[in-house]
């Protein structure tokens, strides 16, 4: 149907871990997850939108928007990552899930990654 994207989201645990793991250093802002963090959290992605074909949009929040992109584009290079500020009032969206933070994932700041709790 014309007008109509089907699109998963970020949950909101998901997106609060994900703000938490950013650091500021002389480059700018990075990510400081750990390798196998990140394995986790892609793999929750790809099975999310496996299970959900066919779903190549992920919705997500402004601020982590491009580190979304970043993080998926090498394993899940078909999926288009969109903020909730570029959907236009036209649009009909339907999301039929969204995507949660593993269950072995300790949410808060890590101090594996040199930040308090």
């Amino acid at each position: 149907e014309e007008g109509r994207i089907r699109a998963l989201a970020v949950s909101p645990g998901m997106e609060r871990y994900l703000m938490d793991c950013m650091e500021e250093g002389p480059g700018g802002i990075r990510l400081a997850l750990m390798p196998e963090e990140a394995e986790k959290i892609i793999s929750a992605f790809a099975d999310a939108f496996k299970e959900h074909e066919p779903c190549w949009v992920l919705i997500s929040d402004p601020p982590t928007r491009i580190y979304w992109k970043r993080l998926l584009e090498r394993t899940l290079p078909r999926i288009r990552v969109f903020s909730t500020m570029e959907l236009t009032p036209d649009i009909k969206l339907e999301t039929p899930a969204s995507v949660e933070l593993p269950k072995d994932i300790k949410p808060g700041k890590d101090k594996k990654r040199g930040k308090k709790k």
